[in-house]
């Protein structure tokens, strides 16, 4: 008899895709503001945080979830909740505070 993968398997992947996606978007932005002309660099720079926040606290949930339903990838899991929380949270409070900026 086998056993099926653990339930929260799928989760701890995409916990770990969308970790990568997170972390690979902070130089994507930061290249887009280099290369955008001057009036348009606030707007790239706070959607490229945004997309950035999005993408990573996701991951973070998804990690977690996959954490409390049972993963046989748990290191995995652990770290890209860890990762993904710290890099989303970071890059939410820096949106913030631009949004704040630029509305002054």
């Amino acid at each position: 008899m086998t056993t099926g993968p653990a339930a929260g398997d799928a989760d701890a992947r995409l916990s770990v895709m969308l970790m990568v996606l997170g972390v690979a978007s902070v130089p994507l932005t930061i290249v887009a503001v280099g290369l955008a002309p001057q009036g348009a660099r606030a707007w790239i720079f706070l959607t490229g945080l945004s997309l950035t926040a999005t993408t990573s606290i996701w991951s973070g949930v998804a990690g977690r979830r996959a954490l409390g339903e049972g993963t046989s990838h748990t290191p995995a899991a652990v770290a890209a909740s860890i990762v993904g929380l710290v890099v989303g949270g970071t890059a939410a409070l820096m949106a913030v505070l631009a949004l704040v900026g630029s509305l002054r």
